[in-house]
C-alpha cells in the first residue's frame, strides 16, 4: 500500500472514533445510554514485504457499561412494574375493607403519633404497644405468618415492663442529678 492509502485508512478510522465521541456528547443526558469508543488496530504489512504497515482500521466499537448495574436496573424496573400493577388493587381493597379508623394508613399515623408522644411515662409506651397491635393485625397478608394473640400479649407485657423500667431509671437519674447539683 502506498502512503496515501495509509493516510486514508487513518482518516476513516479517526472519523469513526470522532463519530463515537460525538454520539457520547449528544447522548450525555439520555437515561440508559452508555458511552462508546472505537478501538483502533494496526493493519499488518503483507507477507514478504519490507513496508512499515498498511495503515489503521477500526477493530471494534466498544460500549462501556457495568453488567451488574444493568442487571440491577432491569431487576428494579421489573419489581416496580409488578408493584405498580398490584397497587391499584390493594388501594381499592383497603378502601372497601377499611374505614377511617381501621385503615392501614390511619393505623400507621396513630402508631407514630403515639411513638412521638412527649409524655415520658409508662402509659406512653403502653399506648404505643396498644397502637401497634391493631396495626400488625391489619397489615398481615394471608400468605404471611400472622402473630398469635398470645405472642402479641407477651410482647405487649414485655414492652410495658421495659417502659416502666426505663421510666423508673429516668426518674432515678433525674433524682440523682438533682441531688448532686451544688447549691
Amino acid at each position: 500500500m502506498s502512503i496515501l492509502n495509509n493516510a486514508l485508512s487513518g482518516a476513516i478510522a479517526s472519523q469513526v472514533a470522532l463519530s463515537a465521541s460525538s454520539q457520547n456528547v449528544a447522548n450525555l443526558q439520555t437515561k440508559g445510554y452508555t458511552r462508546q469508543s472505537a478501538l483502533l488496530g494496526a493493519v499488518a504489512p503483507s507477507a514478504g514485504s519490507n513496508q512499515a504497515g498498511n495503515g489503521v482500521r477500526v477493530t471494534e466499537l466498544m460500549r462501556f457499561s457495568d453488567g451488574y448495574k444493568t442487571q440491577q436496573l432491569w431487576r428494579s424496573a421489573s419489581d416496580l412494574g409488578a408493584r405498580s400493577q398490584t397497587q391499584p388493587y390493594l388501594t381499592q381493597l383497603e378502601q372497601v375493607m377499611g374505614d377511617d379508623t381501621a385503615s392501614l394508613s390511619s393505623g400507621v399515623d396513630a402508631f407514630f403519633s403515639a411513638l412521638n408522644s412527649k409524655r415520658p411515662s409508662c402509659n406512653a409506651w403502653i399506648i404505643v404497644a396498644a397502637r401497634a397491635s391493631p396495626l400488625a393485625a391489619t397489615s398481615a397478608m394471608p400468605s404471611e405468618v400472622s402473630l398469635k394473640p398470645s405472642v402479641v400479649k407477651r410482647v405487649s407485657a414485655s414492652l410495658k415492663v421495659a417502659a416502666c423500667a426505663t421510666g423508673a431509671a429516668n426518674a432515678i437519674a433525674a433524682t440523682m442529678k438533682h441531688a448532686t447539683r451544688r447549691p
